[in-house]
């Protein structure tokens, strides 16, 4: 283990690039080098950034309003939910992956979304942060991760990462927009480094819960959840770091 993660901190150790971006001014010096032409080496470093993460958005940790509850505030946090009937859709109900592409669909309402436990938060690579949202994917709040079947697929990921730049870095969107190509060279690459950081995750989770089966006095398996962790780490591992996609 000790030799894994000496491994995985010389392999995606963020570059003194990779700077915290703080401010709007810094932001922009970052997306005008999408104009370089290397934009696949720009999709590196953009999600390598040092950003404020959460680290555990995962479904128990985001909440939506349900029929008879409001969450107490009019945050101005949105997130498209579908129209059919005026309700957010259970996550059992996700439409179809060509539905979420451009124009398909139909119209979209907007409820607030609230994420919560922050514990976990800190500053780190935003590809860090997204590829645990996507390891979440997998079913790990009941044990039973299909990481082959379950991971979100290459349409899944680019429906979400297109959202996320179009939302967090406009300037970058704009500039991806004026390449023929822009888009798909930026987001193949978006996936590869986000699929290497899910290790982080993995690993990361796995010796939490190794130290937690000694610490915590909740009733959980978390030696069973250690060792679905490290497998997803060396299934991951064999997927972006030894030959496959």
């Amino acid at each position: 283990m000790k030799a894994e993660w000496e491994w995985l901190q010389a392999t995606l150790r963020p570059s003194s690039n990779d700077v915290v971006v703080d401010s709007a001014s810094t932001m922009k010096s970052f997306e005008l080098q999408a104009d370089s032409g290397n934009i696949q080496s720009a999709a590196s470093s953009y999600f390598r950034q040092i950003v404020f993460t959460h680290m555990d958005c995962q479904s128990l940790n985001i909440l939506t309003p349900c029929e008879g509850f409001h969450l107490d505030d009019d945050s101005s946090d949105t997130a498209p939910a579908s129209k059919n009937d005026g309700n957010i859709q259970a996550a059992e109900s996700k439409p179809e992956e060509n539905d979420l592409e451009e124009g398909k669909g139909g119209e979209y309402s907007y409820a607030s979304v609230r994420l919560i436990d922050f514990e976990y938060a800190g500053v780190n690579p935003r590809a860090a942060d997204i590829a645990n949202t996507f390891s979440e994917y997998c079913n790990m709040n009941n044990l039973e991760p299909d990481y082959e079947s379950q991971y979100p697929t290459s349409g899944q990921q680019d429906v979400f990462l297109r959202a996320y730049i179009e939302t967090a870095s406009p300037e970058l969107a704009k500039q991806l927009d004026r390449f023929e190509d822009g888009w798909a060279s930026f987001l193949a690459a978006a996936r590869v480094e986000i699929g290497q950081h899910t290790l982080l995750s993995h690993i990361g989770w796995g010796i939490w819960a190794i130290a937690q089966e000694s610490l915590s006095n909740i009733e959980f398996d978390y030696l069973k959840y250690a060792r679905l962790r490290l497998d997803g780490y060396f299934h991951f591992k064999g997927r972006y770091f030894q030959g496959g996609d």
